[in-house]
Order: structure tokens, then C-alpha cells, then sequence
């Protein structure tokens, strides 16, 4: 849903999802060893608790943006709910400013996202110890906490032809850096900076 008034423009956006079909190596490994023992251990319980398949997420979205002859100002709110162990329910924004120069637009942003619920305990005395531990890992894998500044700028080489270079300096707490490629859920706190020089096209 949009609404513009002069140069301000409202956004709010909505949406219902159902995740299906989910797959991941590792941990179909972990629930194929759960679905082994016995039901009286509670593994099953624990099984469940990885699977998303059927899980239910809403996410839903309010924006901003006001342009003032070559400024323009924008934000953004969302949040996004979901029940399911392995898909945690997160919060994000961001706000921007840019400021066009002819065929050229400086802009820069401030964001930050993360989960806002922890993730869940294993309680399963009767499991392997070390079968929990790897249940347990899986669990807090998802955590994600983050906070970027970017720069960048944006030349328009032809009507439908842009070229935009761009460098984010992000902030990631220690052990939530879900969005980020790692080998362990156990992670530093670090500051981390992306370069990235791309070309945009429409056709």
C-alpha cells in the first residue's frame, strides 16, 4: 500500500507465507539420528523442533520517504513473526539520505537487524549427550544481530544504464551472524567491511 502527498511518501506492505520443502544436509543428518531412537527418549520432540516445513511466517512493513529537490530521505521498519526453532522472528530498519549532482547521486544508510527471541533449549535427558549438543548448536546457529553504515554513489551513464559503487562497515555481536557464511555457530564479535561495484541495467 502506497500514499503520496506532495514529496512525502507513506508505505506500509504485508505478507503471509508458508515455508515448504525445506531441506538441509546437516541437519536432516541430526533429525535421521533423532527419528533412531526409541520415543520414550523425547527425540522425536527434538526432531520436530528442526523441521520448517509447514512453518508459518507474516512480515509486515512501514516506510517513508520525502524528496526536497536533489535530497531525498527515506526510511523503513519491518518485522517479521514466525514460531519455527530454525527461522527466528527478526526486526530491521534503516535510514537513508542521498543527494543528486546531475548524473550523479551520493547516498549513505544506516541499518541494523536481529532476532528477537532466543533460541530454544534442548531438554532431553534420555538423548545422547553429544546428539544434544549438536541439536543445541543447530538451534543458536540462528541468532543474528547486526548493525552496517554504508556509502556509496550512483552514476546514471544512460537512461537505463547505472553504475553504483558502494562500501558497508557492519558491526556483527558475538555469536549472531546468522547472515553471514561461517563454520560454527560460535562466533567473535567483529567489524567487517564489504566493497561492492556493481552495474544496473533495464531492458
Amino acid at each position: 500500500m502506497r500514499y503520496e502527498l506532495n514529496r512525502l511518501m507513506l508505505m506500509a506492505s504485508y505478507a503471509h507465507s508458508t515455508i515448504q520443502d525445506y531441506h538441509n544436509d546437516n541437519v536432516e543428518l541430526i533429525t535421521t539420528a533423532l527419528d533412531a531412537l526409541p520415543a520414550i527418549t523425547g527425540a522425536d520432540a527434538l526432531a520436530d523442533a528442526l523441521r520448517l516445513d509447514d512453518a508459518v511466517t507474516e512480515y509486515y512493513a512501514l516506510g517513508a520517504e520525502y524528496r526536497h529537490g536533489p535530497w531525498r530521505a527515506s526510511m523503513e521498519l519491518a518485522y517479521l513473526d514466525s514460531q519455527a526453532n530454525l527461522f527466528l522472528p527478526y526486526i530491521g530498519g534503516y535510514a537513508g539520505l542521498s543527494r543528486r549532482f546531475d548524473d550523479v547521486t551520493l547516498f549513505g544508510i544506516v541499518s541494523h537487524a536481529k532476532t528477537t527471541r532466543d533460541p530454544a533449549t534442548v531438554n532431553a535427558p534420555l538423548v545422547p549427550p553429544l546428539l544434544s549438543e549438536y541439536v543445541q548448536r543447530t538451534l543458536n546457529a540462528v541468532q543474528s544481530d547486526q548493525k552496517t553504515v554504508s556509502l556509496g554513489a550512483r552514476w546514471d551513464l544512460r537512461t537505463h544504464l547505472a553504475l553504483k559503487l558502494q562500501w558497508d562497515r557492519t558491526w556483527v555481536e558475538e555469536n549472531k551472524a546468522y547472515l553471514w557464511g561461517r563454520d560454527s555457530e560460535q562466533t567473535p564479535a567483529r567489524a567487517l567491511n564489504t566493497f561492492t561495484l556493481s552495474m544496473d541495467f533495464v531492458f
